[in-house]
């Protein structure tokens, strides 16, 4: 199987863990099925552990969530491209980081 492309994605806003926890494990049981979960800074942990249970069955994904340590280093939300672009840099590291896809 040859790794998938960084730039391959999927992309679901998710705005209640309701939400989360019904939706994501269909996302992830499809036929091209994504290799990580990226989730904003919104959720806490006992909401995300709710959702990673909920998906555990539907197989092996990377779960990737906001470092609030490291919030001072983004741009302000303001500037949406600014910050769009430095969250898209920022995500892409951690896949690679963590091998994802690869």
């Amino acid at each position: 199987m040859s790794p998938m492309p960084i730039s391959t994605a999927l992309v679901r806003i998710v705005l209640s863990p309701e939400a989360g926890i019904s939706e994501i494990p269909g996302l992830l049981s499809g036929q091209n099925a994504p290799v990580a979960v990226a989730l904003g800074g919104a959720f806490d942990d006992a909401i995300v552990d709710s959702m990673c249970d909920a998906a555990s069955k539907a197989g092996d994904v990377a779960w990737l969530r906001v470092d609030k340590s490291r919030l001072k280093e983004m741009p302000p939300m303001d500037d949406k491209e600014v910050f769009g672009a430095a969250l898209a840099k920022r995500i892409k590291a951690s896949l690679q980081e963590h091998k994802v896809g690869q």
